[in-house]
């Protein structure tokens, strides 16, 4: 999962620990390498809604570009989620009774919510849930 931007937060999914990190500087290489060398199964990525507001950064839809062409390049599904509906249901307080908040990474974070809502708003996987539960 992405949060695209001037720094792009990631939180990837494989067999064994989810790997977080942030993107920083030009990174449009380095994201079109994230996505080539582990080749998700499906990628969950950040919106951006353009709000008519003093100085906009649009880096963001640039990444998402990136991101866009990688998984119609590669027929890889691309699932668009909107910044409230990730922080809505998983906010900081959550993501740290489940152990996946990283202090000084806002975009991992973003992104680490991102995959939460997904696994469990869309594939009704519950142990997320569950973990919040034992709490």
């Amino acid at each position: 999962a992405f949060d695209p931007g001037v720094t792009t937060g990631y939180i990837i999914k494989r067999d064994g620990p989810l790997l977080t990190g942030q993107l920083q500087g030009e990174h449009h290489a380095g994201l079109w390498c994230m996505l080539h060398d582990f080749q998700p199964d499906i990628v969950i990525c950040e919106s951006f809604t353009y709000q008519r507001r003093g100085n906009v950064v649009l880096k963001s839809v640039e990444y998402i570009g990136v991101i866009s062409l990688y998984c119609q390049s590669t027929n890889t599904p691309l699932r668009m989620q909107s910044p409230s509906q990730a922080k809505n249901l998983w906010t900081d307080e959550k993501l740290k009774a489940v152990n996946l908040y990283k202090g000084n990474s806002p975009h991992s974070n973003d992104a680490t919510r991102h995959l939460l809502y997904y696994l469990t708003v869309h594939v009704k996987d519950m142990y997320w849930i569950n973990l919040l539960r034992e709490e």
